[in-house]
């Protein structure tokens, strides 16, 4: 007789299985709590590696090239996306140092650097925090913000100068 109600009680026991897995995490208050509390651990240990400079650590491969600029420019870009403050002394420091590393590396500067200091330069205008409590409402991207015009320029750069690196059939080497 039990045997008769195995496949019943095996269905009943999955689709509510199946309905938990439905729920998205991003809903859980405990979730959203631990996410944040991730992320500002992550921040802070970046900054405790930040110099007064502004300036985060470089990296250098098991060849003995060193990605001075590439690292400096991930560090910044992860402190802003994590919701720093843009306007912190940090990240204003982080941002003056990123144009000095720039015109310091530019000569040898590759591909995947050229990008995160383009990835830097757009998070400076449209950064939305992420959400760190439970409860709290997403900010909308800035849909009409203004680019400096140094910005711009410093853009537009990087931009011609990773055009040139460009090879067939429009791919780039790291």
């Amino acid at each position: 007789m039990a045997v008769r109600f195995l496949p019943l009680v095996l269905l009943l026991l999955s689709s509510a299985a199946l309905r938990a897995a439905d729920k998205d995490p991003k809903d859980d208050p405990k979730f959203i709590r631990a996410v944040g509390q991730g992320i500002d651990k992550g921040i802070g240990w970046l900054l405790s590696k930040q110099t007064t400079t502004g300036k985060f650590p470089a990296f250098e491969d098991p060849r003995g090239e060193v990605y001075e600029l590439g690292m400096h420019a991930l560090g910044t870009l992860a402190v802003m996306k994590g919701g720093h403050p843009l306007d912190s002394i940090e990240v204003t420091k982080a941002l003056k140092m990123l144009r000095t590393l720039y015109d310091r590396n530019v000569s040898v500067m590759k591909t995947y650097e050229a990008g995160l200091v383009l990835m830097v330069l757009e998070a400076k205008y449209t950064t939305v925090p992420p959400l760190k409590k439970p409860g709290q409402k997403p900010k909308k991207p800035k849909k009409n913000f203004k680019v400096s015009a140094f910005d711009r320029k410093w853009a537009t750069e990087i931009a011609l100068w990773l055009s040139t690196k460009q090879r067939p059939p429009g791919l780039w080497r790291y």
